[in-house]
This record gives C-alpha cells, sequence and structure tokens, in this order.
C-alpha cells in the first residue's frame, strides 16, 4: 500500500485522467441535455427548429424589442434614423449562444407607421410579400399569427409562457421576420452543440452509460489522490515546495484569476460568429486545460498545506501577524518590565485583534470564504484560553496542597511556560 501511496507514476496518470473524465462528463451531460432537440436535426417537421425551446428563443427578442421601442421612443440608442419613419440597426447579434440573435425582422408600429428594422432592404411592401417564401418566418398582423414553426403557430403559442405580456405586447403592431438559417446554423453555439451531438449519437458506451462510469472514476482518483498527495519515495512525510510555502491568498487570487480569464476566454469566443470550428474548439480545448491546471495546482497546494498541518502557517495574514507579534516581542523584551506572563499575555490579545480585524476587511471587500477561517481563529483562540485556564487550576491546586503541608505534590512543567506553550 505504501508503494501505491508513493507512485509517482500513479499520480501522472490520475492527473491527466482527470481532465479527460470532467470534459466527457461534462460533454455527456450536454448532450442529454439537448438530445431530444438535436435528434430530428434535418428531419423536416421535426427538426430542432418545431420545438418549444426554439420557439421560445425566437420569439424573445421580438417581444422585447417591441416592448422596448414602445416604452423607449425617445431613447433608441440603438436605431439610426434613415428615412422619415424609419429606423435601422445593423447590430442584432447579441450572443452567438442566442437563437433570437439570427431573427430578421420589420416591426411597424400601426399608430404611428414607424417602422423599426435589422433588415436593409429597398420597396418595404415588396419585401414584406417574401418573407414567408423564407424556409422558417414567424408573421403577426391585426392579432393573428402566420408561420410555419408549429410550436408558435396561432394555436400552440397560447401553451407558451412568454416573456413580459407575451403576444399582448405586440397588440399595436405588425410584425414580419424570419430566421437567417444560413447563419444560424453556422454559429458557434449551434456547432458545438452539433459536434457533441454527432460525437454521442451512436457512440458506445452511450452517454448514460457515460455519466455514472465517469463519476465513479472521478470519485475512485479523488479519494486516491486524498490520500496519496504530499508523500513521495524520496522523504518521509508531507512534502512541502515553494509554491507550498508561497502566501495561499496571494496563489489563490493568481489562480482563480488565470481560471476566471479562460472561462471568459470561452464565452467570449462562443459569441463570435465568423470563426472555424478548428479554431472555435482550439480555443476552448486550450482554455480548458490551463483552467484545469490552475484549479489543480490550487488543489494540490491546499491539500499538502493541510495534511502537514502547516495551513494557517502560510497564510498571508498569519505571516503578517507573525512578525508583528516577533517586532512586539522584540520591542517588548527592551522596554516592558519583569512581567513575562503578562506580556505575553497583552502581546497575544494584540496578535488576536490585528488577525480578526485584517479578516474582517478581506471578507467585507469580497471573500465571504474567509469566514470560516475566521470561525476557525475564534475557535482555536477559545480552545487555547480553555487549555491556558486548565494549566492554571492546576497550579492552583498544587499551591493548595503545598498550604496545607501535603507530601503528594506534582506540577507539570509544561504548565509553567506561559500562555504560548
Amino acid at each position: 500500500m505504501e508503494k501505491i501511496r508513493k507512485s509517482s507514476i500513479l499520480k501522472i496518470i490520475s492527473y491527466i485522467l482527470i481532465p479527460i473524465l470532467v470534459g466527457v462528463l461534462g460533454l455527456s451531460i450536454i448532450y442529454m441535455s439537448i438530445k431530444d432537440e438535436y435528434k430530428y436535426l434535418n428531419d423536416g417537421d421535426k427538426s430542432y427548429i418545431q420545438t418549444e425551446n426554439f420557439g421560445y428563443d425566437y420569439l424573445y427578442k421580438i417581444i422585447y424589442e417591441t416592448y422596448n421601442i414602445d416604452n423607449n421612443k425617445n431613447t433608441i440608442y440603438n436605431y439610426n434614423k434613415i428615412d422619415t419613419n424609419t429606423y435601422y440597426t445593423r447590430n442584432n447579434i447579441e450572443s452567438g449562444d442566442l437563437v433570437s440573435s439570427y431573427v430578421k425582422y420589420i416591426i411597424i408600429c400601426d399608430e404611428t407607421g414607424e417602422i423599426y428594422t435589422n433588415i436593409q432592404f429597398g420597396d418595404l411592401s415588396s419585401y414584406i410579400k417574401t418573407i414567408d417564401t423564407n424556409e422558417v418566418y414567424w408573421i403577426f398582423e391585426t392579432g393573428t399569427v402566420y408561420t410555419n414553426i408549429s410550436a408558435i403557430n396561432h394555436e400552440n403559442i397560447k401553451y407558451l409562457e412568454l416573456p413580459i405580456d407575451g403576444l399582448a405586447t405586440l397588440g399595436a403592431h405588425s410584425i414580419y421576420t424570419y430566421l437567417d438559417k444560413t447563419a444560424f446554423e453556422y454559429s458557434n453555439s449551434f456547432a458545438i452543440k452539433n459536434l457533441i451531438f454527432d460525437l454521442f449519437k451512436d457512440s458506445s458506451p452511450s452517454a448514460e452509460e457515460t455519466i455514472p462510469i465517469c463519476s465513479i472514476f472521478l470519485v475512485i482518483i479523488g479519494i486516491y489522490l486524498i490520500w496519496s498527495i504530499g508523500h513521495s519515495k524520496k522523504k518521509e512525510g508531507i512534502i512541502l515546495n515553494s509554491i507550498d510555502k508561497f502566501p495561499y491568498e496571494i496563489l489563490a487570487i493568481i489562480l482563480i484569476t488565470m481560471c476566471s480569464f479562460c472561462i471568459v476566454a470561452i464565452e467570449s469566443i462562443l459569441n463570435v460568429t465568423d470563426i472555424s470550428i478548428n479554431l472555435l474548439t482550439s480555443v476552448i480545448q486550450t482554455s480548458y486545460l490551463i483552467g484545469y491546471i490552475s484549479l489543480a495546482v490550487l488543489g494540490v497546494s491546499t491539500i499538502k498545506r493541510l495534511k502537514a498541518k502547516e495551513f494557517i502557517h502560510t497564510l498571508l495574514i498569519y505571516m503578517i501577524y507573525k512578525k508583528i507579534k516577533d517586532k512586539i516581542i522584540s520591542t517588548g523584551n527592551k522596554v516592558l518590565d519583569k512581567s513575562k506572563s503578562q506580556n505575553q499575555i497583552i502581546i497575544d490579545y494584540i496578535g488576536f485583534v490585528v488577525i480578526s480585524v485584517l479578516l474582517g476587511i478581506i471578507i467585507i471587500l469580497g471573500f465571504p470564504l474567509l469566514s470560516i477561517v475566521l470561525i476557525g481563529f475564534w475557535a482555536w483562540t477559545l480552545y487555547k484560553l480553555l487549555e491556558y485556564n486548565k494549566k492554571l487550576n492546576e497550579i492552583k491546586s498544587a499551591l493548595d496542597k503545598i498550604h496545607k503541608a501535603e507530601k503528594d505534590i506534582y506540577i507539570n512543567p509544561e504548565n509553567l511556560r506561559g500562555t504560548r506553550a
């Protein structure tokens, strides 16, 4: 067992397997969430485009755009007035992950005749007549819906819980829309989901089997690493390297920031529409690996510090406290009188106040997890006070026996070493 615990090869294999298993697990979960929508991807009326999720996402932009137009007529900041009653916006892509980002629309206010659109057209009447020739379209005229999207046709739309007031929001408008299907099918989100679907649809084992298998292996690897991290054939006990002795808060901030940048990079690349799938997957894979390495370094270092019982001693806050305390002790030895026990109590009290205040400030500044450290520090302080009180009671009991001239008297020398014994 000790050979397994100290095996460097097993640890390396475990570190390599973790991102693979987590990746497969994550992709399997994504596949399970999209398989019902994507299994008929190109199968006519049964396509993803006919699902309720697609219908909701399609109308989301139209409803909110109409609502904002009605309620902010004097502050339509994202539209340019190109004619007497016509307002145009070129950039309609809010996010490459939204179906609504690829919806082309013409919104006409029935009362004023004002037109809001993200389409470049010549003659309005002629262009409107071509809307229903698109592969995917949705039209709203005089309170009636005309569409080839079954989930949001005139009969079925009432079953959807639409944002704001639903169709009532569109009441005083004529709306003509269609899906830019070519751009949509080349969107990064759609491409990635399609890639995942193709990866798992005929795979063996299936995604349903992969999820529990990966989960079991991850639990086994996690238990092994917690048990073995820090142990080496070179030396007995837990071995700390320079990273493990680096101030923990600074290390955590650096590594978590790196991981956050990776998440932002993935989200940003998904919102870029004119990029090849190969470059897209390369950026995602690179960001994923960098994020994993960052979290792995932090996790391994945390476990080693805890197992070596050096976690508290490697906190920046503790290092500051230690320096302040040592400075106070050094100064106190020169200035204060012979009452060393009293001096120790004063110094320890100052240290307690300083650590509590600094931790409190850091928690307020946005690190609520350090509340656990603060509570632990208070608990440790209470334990030391109770332990010191126990020593004083033992000394008092011994003094009482001396006063009574009893012979069976013993005082543990450890109890005479003061408050920091």
